[in-house]
This record gives structure tokens, C-alpha cells and sequence, in this order.
């Protein structure tokens, strides 16, 4: 399929996106807030635009990958934004996460502008994106994400449609609260046993053949005890996507005082200095509130 896309947020996981477009045949215009963090994108193949509406203004699909409610709302909606260049009929695929409300203002700004509009966030690490083995959660037109699948198929292991615009942005969340919620528990767990002299590779063991094993519970607890904080999710994404959640929560009558602990573990950790750190990082929060000696 002759497609021309723009990838709006060339950070890590965006750059990675834009190779493996590359490699499909399409035709790739990038924008970035920063040309520097665009280096590997425009290496990829990748056509530099000076604003987000040169980049989309002759593609069929926009993909936009940003960091923060605010930021992909002034991206696309701006006299220079994503929809001032779009044609009708273009398909922005908003693949930020962000809460469903900021899903749903972009989709209106995008109807006003005779634009399609997919709620696109996804699963999967930089691993993961390397491979083309992302998990898209969409919400959205069926009809729409027909057009486009071809798309996200070229860094994706297997697609799902999730229901109306905002269905995925929720899903998206749901499954950060349960990753996070884990590593911290799992950092909490580690920093307990070492508080009491013990062996924390003996737990890790044990997660890795009991009825409770997971990949992620061995991936970061390796990290936590090798001190191997190098980002694949960093704690200061954990703050941004927690504030999310707690948002949701609420929305949906849920009690919050549990999240808004594991937050401030988060939190801790950040003023620990590791806010660009892996999220494994929170282990520093967890081993000084148990006393133990952080690790260097």
C-alpha cells in the first residue's frame, strides 16, 4: 500500500516506528519538539518537517507518539499543528497516553476538521517496538482502523480494537496501574528481605516457578538487584501515568489512598535522582524506607 505518514514525537519508541515504516515502502515525515531527538528518526529515512502541519499536510495517516495531555492537545490543535496541515479524510492515530477526556477533546478538534481520529496507546517496550511486536489497544471506527491497520501492523505483534474513542486510552491505563502497581510491590518485597539479611535472589527464584511467576516480576527484579536502572519506562512516565490513573479512579468511584501511596514511592524515588531512571529505580525509595543501605 502507497501511503504517506507523519510521525509526530520522534523520542525513543517513535524513532523505532519510523524505521520500521521505512522498511514497509511508506513514505515517513517526521516532527519533533527538539530536531536533536529526531537524529535517529531522519537516519531511519525519515523526512524532517519544520512543524507538525508541514508534516501532516500531504500524509493519509498521522502517528503521534508525545509525552503528556497537554503537549498532544497543543500539537494538534495549534495554527501550525497536526490538523491545520491534514486533509479530510486524513487518520490521526494518537498513540499517547493520555486520560480518555484528552482522547476525546482531540477527537472533536479532529471531526471540526473533518479528520479522522484513533485512540491508539500500546503495550510493549522498546524490546518489543526493536522487534515490531507492539500490542496497539484502539479506539475508534472499525472502518477507520481498516484503513490504517496496515500501519500499525509494521511495529505491531497483534492489534485490538477496544470500542468508542477513550475505550483504549482506559485499557491503556488499566494495564500501567497493574505493571506499576507490581514493581513497586515487587521493589517493597526485595527491599523487605534485605532489610532482614536475606538473600532477595531466593524470592526472585521463587516468582520465576510458583503460581504467581511473571516476566515482568523476574526482568525487573533482575534489575533491582543488579542495579541495572538503564530507562525502558522510567519513574518519571510512572509519576505522569499514575496521575492518569488516579484521575480514572476517581472518575469511576474507586478509592484512591493506595494509589496515591504507590505514587509517592514513585515520587521519592524521583527525588532519589532517579526520575530518568528505569521505574526499577523505586527500589531506592523502598530500601530507605526499610533502612537498608542503597545500592550503588
Amino acid at each position: 500500500m502507497n501511503m504517506n505518514v507523519a510521525v509526530v514525537g520522534t523520542g525513543t519508541m517513535g524513532s523505532v516506528m519510523v524505521r520500521h515504516l521505512v522498511r514497509r515502502g511508506y513514505t515517513v515525515t517526521v516532527w519533533n519538539r527538539t530536531r536533536e531527538r529526531a537524529a535517529a528518526a531522519i537516519a531511519a529515512g525519515g523526512n524532517w518537517a519544520d512543524t507538525p502541519a508541514d508534516a501532516s499536510r500531504n500524509a493519509d495517516a498521522v502517528v503521534v507518539v508525545l509525552s503528556g495531555d497537554e503537549t498532544v492537545l497543543d500539537v494538534l490543535v495549534r495554527s501550525d499543528g497536526v490538523l491545520a496541515g491534514c486533509r479530510p479524510g486524513t487518520v490521526v492515530i494518537d498513540m499517547s497516553t493520555t486520560a480518555a477526556a484528552t482522547k476525546s477533546k482531540a477527537a472533536t478538534s479532529a471531526a471540526h476538521a473533518h479528520v479522522d481520529f484513533l485512540d491508539a496507546p500500546f503495550f510493549g517496550s522498546l524490546k518489543e517496538a526493536e522487534a515490531g511486536g507492539l500490542w496497539p489497544v484502539v479506539g475508534g471506527d472499525s472502518d477507520v482502523l481498516a484503513r490504517v491497520s496496515p500501519v500499525l501492523e509494521a511495529f505491531s505483534d497483534r492489534i485490538f480494537h477496544v470500542g468508542p474513542v477513550g475505550a483504549a486510552a482506559t485499557v491503556k491505563l488499566a494495564g500501567n496501574l497493574l505493571v506499576l502497581t507490581m514493581v513497586e510491590h515487587l521493589a517493597a518485597s526485595l527491599a523487605m528481605i534485605e532489610a532482614n539479611d536475606g538473600d532477595p535472589k531466593i524470592l526472585l527464584e521463587l516468582l520465576g516457578i510458583t503460581g504467581f511467576r511473571s516476566p515482568l516480576y523476574q526482568a525487573k527484579g533482575k534489575q533491582m538487584i543488579d542495579g541495572d536502572f538503564a530507562p525502558r519506562g522510567s519513574v518519571d512516565t510512572a509519576i505522569k501515568d499514575l496521575g492518569l490513573i488516579v484521575g480514572a479512579a476517581e472518575a469511576a468511584g474507586i478509592p484512591t489512598a493506595g494509589l496515591t501511596d504507590i505514587r509517592a514511592r514513585y515520587l521519592r524515588a524521583r527525588e532519589l535522582g532517579g526520575g530518568e531512571l528505569d521505574m526499577a529505580s523505586v527500589i531506592a525509595a523502598e530500601r530507605e524506607h526499610a533502612g537498608v543501605a542503597v545500592h550503588s
